[in-house]
This record gives C-alpha cells, sequence and structure tokens, in this order.
C-alpha cells in the first residue's frame, strides 16, 4: 500500500519543477581597446538559445584581426562585450577579456583572459573562447567568440501551482474512481 501511494505523491512533487522557461534572446556589442584596436574589429551577434541549468556553449559574436604589416603585438589589449538581454527577463551586463600574444601575415595565436562573469537573472554569462589561432594565408583572421551560459532555475509561481493543482485534482479523480469500482 505504501508503494501505491508513493507512486499517486511523486507526480505531485515532481511536476512543479519542469515549470521554468529555458529560451533566452540576446544581442550583445563590443569594444577593442588597447594596442590592437587599430587592427582588430569585434562583431556582435543577436541569438534566440535553449539554456540549460549546466554550463552551455553559444555564440558571442567574433574578432576579425586584420594584421598587414610585421607583427601586431596585442599586449595590453581589452575586449570589453556588452550583452543586451531581452527575454526571459530584460537587462544589460557586461564583461572583459584581456588579450596577449602576437599575429603577423603569416599567422599567429593569442590567448583570451576573462574576468568574472555577470548575470541578469535568471542567466548567468561568462566568456569562454580561451585561445585562438590565425591560420597562415588567412588575412583578415576570423575568430568566433564563445560563451558559457547557465540558467537559475526558479519555477514561475503561477505554472507550479497550477501543476500542483492539475495533480491533485487527478489523483482526486484516480481515487474516487477506485471508489466507485470496489462499491
Amino acid at each position: 500500500m505504501t508503494a501505491k501511494k508513493m507512486v499517486l505523491v511523486m507526480p505531485m512533487v515532481l511536476l512543479p519543477c519542469l515549470a521554468f522557461g529555458g529560451i533566452v534572446s540576446y544581442s550583445t556589442t563590443g569594444v577593442v581597446t588597447g594596442l590592437g584596436a587599430s587592427f582588430i574589429t569585434y562583431s556582435g551577434v543577436s541569438a534566440t538559445v535553449q539554456v540549460f541549468a549546466g554550463p552551455t556553449s553559444h555564440p558571442f559574436g567574433a574578432l576579425r584581426i586584420t594584421c598587414t604589416s610585421g607583427t601586431c603585438d596585442l599586449t595590453g589589449t581589452k575586449l570589453t562585450v556588452t550583452v543586451a538581454q531581452i527575454r526571459p527577463g530584460p537587462g544589460m551586463g557586461s564583461i572583459t577579456a584581456t588579450l596577449t600574444g602576437t599575429v603577423t601575415p603569416s599567422g599567429g595565436t593569442f590567448t583570451l583572459a576573462w574576468n568574472t562573469g555577470f548575470s541578469i537573472p535568471p542567466i548567468s554569462y561568462g566568456g569562454s573562447t580561451r585561445s585562438a589561432t590565425c591560420r597562415p594565408g588567412f588575412t583578415p583572421c576570423s575568430v568566433p567568440l564563445q560563451n558559457f551560459m547557465y540558467q537559475h532555475f526558479v519555477p514561475e509561481p503561477s505554472a507550479a501551482l497550477l501543476l500542483g493543482l492539475g495533480t491533485l485534482g487527478l489523483m482526486g479523480l484516480t481515487t474516487a474512481t477506485r471508489k466507485l469500482i470496489s462499491i
């Protein structure tokens, strides 16, 4: 008899946990400052993506590096990306990456060290592209950037209430049906 009660109680407890929104719409803009500002440009992105509880990687824009003469030193170059979140809740936040390394017309490698991420509730953002390589012969070099996003799941109160009440109604219907059958 206890197992039957558990089968009836578990859906009532677990169903409200499914009431969450996982679609995020956002756009990015960015500014490059320092030595690399003369040969690096940032192009933003507008995206609508599905976000889960664990970190998932999503588009964060792209860097375009046009190094036409000698060695292009990235020391002291900073990239600041601003995110404008539209859905599920509007807001803005920014994150900065420090670039180090060198690029020449025949290629090169550089790293991006992102500072601490930020949150626009219920979504948290953080840079995930850590290094990039410009291959020989590709001028300009285009480097797609990715960011880690994850959602702090907080069920919407009205959805949780409706799911809970619906589950209670089904349990009551099941109990009433069993009593009518056993009579």
